[in-house]
């Protein structure tokens, strides 16, 4: 839950990703087709292109990734809804891991919830909100 209206987090979601530590750049395009793209690049270097599969400003946002040649994929429900004066923010994931490698390493080090729970943060901090959050759960 945020006290930022829809709108506003909804902008800052799909705008500039400066408030994500861990993107250097981020970029939305529309090729020749009409179709929506978007690519960000990590501190890393490491760039990832997400297809962007259905966006109802302000509430919903879903993004597929695009490339094939990874060891896993998966595809991010972002839904927004307006409660009372608040906005809660509900994040789903639909993940692949075909590596069995990357599948251990998920599950026992990296963990499965990290970078929702990280995004969630970064999203509060770049609205002047603090996200805690413990087991995966906002409290």
């Amino acid at each position: 839950m945020y006290h930022t209206p829809p709108e506003q987090l909804f902008s800052v979601m799909v705008g500039p990703q400066d408030w994500r530590a861990e993107k250097v750049h981020a970029e939305s395009y529309t090729d020749a087709d009409g179709h929506k793209w978007w690519r960000e690049t990590t501190k890393e270097g490491g760039a990832m292109l997400y297809e962007v599969q259905e966006e109802q400003p302000p509430t919903l946002l879903r993004r597929r990734i695009a490339l094939k040649d990874l060891p896993y994929g998966g595809s991010w429900t972002y839904a927004l809804r307006r409660v009372g004066d608040s906005t809660e923010v509900r994040i789903t994931e639909a993940g692949e891991i075909y590596n069995p490698v990357f599948r251990f390493m998920s599950r026992f080090v990296l963990g499965y919830t990290r970078s929702i729970d990280n995004y969630l943060r970064a999203l509060g901090a770049a609205v002047n909100e603090r996200v805690e959050i413990k087991d995966g759960v906002p409290l």
